[in-house]
């Protein structure tokens, strides 16, 4: 983060260096070695799954800068952690076909972290032509938060958090019907130690407003449901794509969602002497009012707004897309 040069009283806080000289800098280094058994599917008549079997290594290294009494140093922090893992699939057959992994750390830095998902889909038969696909995604997590949502050091942002594990839990369930182009998304997620960045503000005087940011853990749990609606209809060179989506966020002070959110896209597409493709149309988005995320510049994040009494709404009008593609092969 570069800035050269800063309002008076713009942040809050001034850790060191100069207001119109800020060059905020971070390293990060992942190194991630794996060794692993395959047994592919099929591979005997009494296996009709693949199975794998598999360690991995995993060095992640950060700096981050440091105060001593007259100085700015730069202090190293590393993290090394052991998983391991296992996977059974089946991608053969006509019915069902299905891909679960799960892998724990069991040494290291990031011991007790765990990633156990699967997908499952299943052909249904309407007719002889027709079939209706059904897929289901689910994942369990319990993983420690981002090494920077624990840590970060900068001119005007300074945290040492000593974050829980963040769990989540969610299942998916999707219906895609290929003769009327129709699909059906709905989704259950539960969030227990939700990890967020927060923005809040404070009078500095009548015309002056400081703001500070940090990475804040709520710790019940937050329920989030998901309903999405995915239509396309066309008529000769005439297409029309429309997307809407229902969300429901049970708390909306720390992960607000617009309620309603629409997408529709209307174009003509066709094709001039076999050789140029052309697609003429206009798109909007339209979502309902909602406390949309601020931005935070110094990490180039959004992040919820803390203040009750200012918060800003957005949302409740379209935005509006004219455009025109052409390719020539």
């Amino acid at each position: 983060y570069y800035s050269y040069n800063t309002p008076t009283d713009y942040y809050t806080n001034l850790f060191y260096g100069d207001l119109n000289n800020v060059r905020d800098r971070t390293k990060n280094l992942m190194v991630r070695n794996t060794v692993g058994l395959t047994l592919r599917e099929g591979f005997n008549k009494w296996a009709q799954m693949g199975i794998a079997l598999y360690a991995t290594h995993q060095l992640k290294t950060y700096t981050l800068p440091t105060l001593g009494t007259d100085t700015v140093g730069q202090k190293r922090y590393n993290e090394n952690t052991l998983y391991v893992g296992g996977r059974l699939s089946r991608t053969q057959g006509k019915l069902i076909h299905y891909d679960i992994n799960g892998e724990v750390a069991v040494v290291g830095d990031e011991v007790g972290n765990f990633d156990v998902n699967g997908t499952a889909t299943l052909d249904l038969r309407i007719s002889k032509r027709d079939t209706l696909q059904v897929e289901v995604n689910a994942f369990i997590q319990d993983l420690d938060p981002d090494f920077y949502f624990q840590h970060y050091h900068s001119q005007f942002l300074w945290w040492d958090n000593d974050l829980d594990k963040e769990t989540r839990t969610r299942i998916e369930g999707t219906f895609s019907y290929e003769k009327t182009k129709t699909t059906l998304r709905v989704a259950i997620e539960e969030i227990q130690n939700y990890t967020y960045l927060g923005m809040s503000y404070t009078a500095a005087d009548e015309t002056h407003q400081q703001f500070a940011a940090g990475f804040r853990q709520h710790s019940g749990n937050i329920n989030i449901l998901t309903a999405q609606l995915d239509q396309k209809l066309t008529l000769g060179p005439l297409h029309w794509d429309n997307l809407v989506t229902y969300q429901s966020s049970s708390n909306e002070d720390v992960l607000p969602l617009p309620t309603l959110n629409v997408f529709s896209n209307l174009y003509l597409k066709f094709l001039v002497a076999s050789v140029l493709s052309v697609e003429l149309g206009a798109s909007a988005t339209w979502f309902t009012e909602y406390d949309a995320p601020d931005f935070c510049p110094m990490l180039n994040q959004f992040a919820v707004q803390e203040n009750e009494d200012t918060r800003m709404k957005l949302g409740n009008f379209p935005f509006v897309d004219v455009y025109a593609i052409l390719h020539l092969k």
